[in-house]
C-alpha cells in the first residue's frame, strides 16, 4: 500500500435503524479519518434511518426484514458486486 492509497473498509450491519449496535456503527464510521480510510457501510436489511446518519458511502442491499431465502440471495449478489469493485 502506497502513502497516497487509502485503506478500504466495508462495514456490514443489519440496518440503518436505531439500535445499540447500529447506532454505534453509524457513530464509529463518522469518526474514522476520511483522509486515511475509504469507508463503505453496507446495511443488509431495509429499515428506517437512525438519528445519527453515516457520513460515508452507503450501499444498501434493501433486503426486507421478513424476506425469505430469495431476498437473501439477491442481497448476497449485490454484496459480491460491491467486493468485486474493490479488486
Amino acid at each position: 500500500m502506497g502513502f497516497d492509497t487509502k485503506l478500504r473498509i466495508s462495514v456490514i450491519t443489519n440496518s440503518l435503524s436505531g439500535g445499540g449496535a447500529e447506532r454505534a456503527i453509524n457513530t464509529l464510521v463518522n469518526f474514522l479519518e476520511t483522509s486515511k480510510y475509504e469507508i463503505t457501510l453496507v446495511p443488509v436489511n431495509v429499515g428506517r434511518a437512525d438519528k445519527i446518519q453515516p457520513s460515508c458511502r452507503v450501499i444498501e442491499l434493501n433486503r426486507p426484514q421478513d424476506g425469505g431465502i430469495f431476498s437473501l440471495v439477491k442481497g448476497a449478489i449485490r454484496l459480491q458486486k460491491h467486493f468485486l469493485h474493490f479488486r
